[in-house]
């Protein structure tokens, strides 16, 4: 199994290192703990960066990690959200630089044996043909307790504690408990699926449909903590669905179950349409704040675009003219071709910014940018979930 390097803090014994898998507790189940800076640099950061120059900041981290000279190896892991990374990969063609830049390096990296690319079957089992020694679960060091929660904030809070999560919850509990006494007995998982509109077939319909229910991702949605980009309330009548079909099924299939009303969890009233600034995963909590700058460039001529430069990795780390800013409408953007550019980008609160902004220079060039000699200066507000920075481009504020 896999889970955030927070989990493994969290655990027992202390001070473990995540540079190892883990059997927990004696049980012959292995358990990896991710890099979260790293697989959020994937997931979050790099889609802001050229493609060459984010494969290249990856290599240089992992590399970080590399054992001495005579040491054992070391597995270092990475895991993200990877099915909806890549479509914000916006300046980089869904990532495609990218991930060319980095499996390019890291074929290098693996014909000097510096790095191994490996899957967890492969380094439990070993591969002889591709040089992995096996490590076998029973040699693994154990765990004694492995802290509860999930790898989003090291706990639960993304699935329960908000009224409607917790409704969602009480729904599940009285429809597993109404399906544990209704006389249906749970299917084989192996066997078939049994021919449709039989009595064994609706048994088996009704299971899945609790299963279906028991899904993770309609308590993901609930509460306020994460919101679709179109709105919950598809997600509030597809759990509503499941939860009214295993009753319906259940009858059909002889099963003696009480009359249920599941009212909508999410109230009737429109909902507000979040506007999305860098995916739907959800990055571990580090007291962030959401960051809009907004560079007014109404009074210069713009050739190409602009695009913002600063003392932070999610500004270029001073590598300038490539964070590019927004005036099409997307990521952010408002109003699109109104010469006022955007970049939305999620940081630390307390955090102490240095920046400014340059106009279609080449990648990594100071070629346009605002101020040559001086830089503008902010610290990230904590006190606010959002906060808005309007500037405008050559001027300084009083």
């Amino acid at each position: 199994i896999a889970t955030d390097q927070k989990i493994l803090a969290r655990s027992k014994p202390s001070n473990m290192s995540i540079l190892h898998p883990y059997e927990v507790d004696s049980t012959d189940v292995a358990v990896v703990f991710r890099e979260t800076e790293l697989s959020d640099k994937i997931g979050f950061t790099y889609q802001n960066f050229v493609g060459e120059d984010a494969a290249d900041d990856f290599i240089k981290s992992i590399l970080q990690y590399a054992p001495k000279e005579g040491e054992s190896d070391r597995l270092l892991t990475i895991i993200l959200d990877g099915e909806n990374a890549w479509e914000w990969y916006r300046r980089d063609n869904d990532a495609k630089d990218f991930l060319h830049a980095l499996y390019r390096k890291l074929s290098k990296l693996h014909k000097s044996k510096q790095v191994v690319t490996v899957t967890m079957s492969e380094y439990i089992h070993g591969n002889t043909k591709r040089g992995v020694q096996a490590h076998p679960i029973e040699a693994m060091r154990k765990l004694d307790w492995l802290y509860p929660g999930s790898w989003i904030n090291a706990n639960y809070d993304t699935w329960i504690g908000e009224d409607e999560e917790n409704r969602a919850w009480n729904y599940l509990l009285v429809a597993r408990q109404d399906l544990e006494v209704s006389g249906l007995k749970q299917p084989d998982p192996k066997a078939p699926e049994p021919k449709a509109n039989t009595k064994k077939w609706y048994a088996y319909k009704t299971w899945e449909a609790m299963y279906a229910a028991e899904g993770s991702d309609w308590f993901w949605w609930y509460g306020t903590d994460q919101n679709a980009p179109a709105g919950d309330k598809p997600f509030d009548i597809a759990f509503i669905t499941h939860l009214k079909n295993l009753y319906m099924f259940g009858e059909k299939a002889g099963g003696t179950f009480p009359k249920r009303e599941f009212k909508p969890i999410i109230a009737e009233k429109e909902q507000m349409t979040i506007r999305a600034t860098g995916g739907t995963m959800a990055q571990s909590k580090q007291d962030t704040v959401t960051v809009v700058f907004l560079c007014d460039a109404r009074k210069i001529f713009v050739r190409r675009g602009i695009y913002i430069v600063g003392s932070h990795e999610l500004l270029g780390s001073w590598k300038p003219n490539t964070i590019r800013m927004y005036d099409d409408n997307s990521l952010g953007d408002e109003v699109a071709d109104d010469s006022v550019y955007t970049l939305v980008v999620q940081m630390a609160a307390g955090t102490e910014l240095e920046y400014k902004y340059t106009n279609s220079g080449p990648s990594g060039t100071w070629e346009g940018e605002e101020f040559s000699q001086s830089n503008r200066k902010i610290v990230i507000d904590g006190s606010q979930s959002r906060i808005v920075i309007k500037d405008v481009f050559g001027e300084r504020k009083n």
